[in-house]
């Protein structure tokens, strides 16, 4: 069933404003929300999950053959992307670092961390 619009442009010459279910929104707006997002997830990455590791993948140019429908296909496999072959990396990264290497060593004993 048809409903009514949820965005109106207000602005139809530059097309960087808009109502969104009765809110104005400015396109930088948007841009500030994205930046804000992405240096979210990256202090998350990098503290939280990687325990303030450096380790480094380049993905600037990723492979994803979107039109590749076989059973187990991702662009995580995709022999494009070399910067995955190496599926150990992240796991050496952290038994190099003798901080994580001890977290993990105590899971690798049965304990919880």
């Amino acid at each position: 069933m048809m409903g009514m619009p949820r965005i109106w442009w207000t602005d139809q010459i530059c097309w960087k404003e808009l109502l969104y279910n009765g809110d104005k929104i400015h396109i930088d707006q948007l841009h500030n929300m994205f930046a804000a997002s992405e240096e979210t997830i990256i202090n998350l990455w990098e503290q939280k999950i990687l325990k303030g590791i450096s380790i480094h993948v380049d993905y600037q140019d990723l492979a994803d053959s979107l039109g590749n429908h076989d059973l187990g296909y991702s662009f995580l496999t995709d022999p494009h992307n070399s910067c995955f072959q190496n599926r150990d990396a992240l796991a050496h990264t952290f038994m190099a670092d003798s901080k994580t290497k001890t977290m993990f060593g105590d899971l690798r004993d049965g304990n919880m961390v």
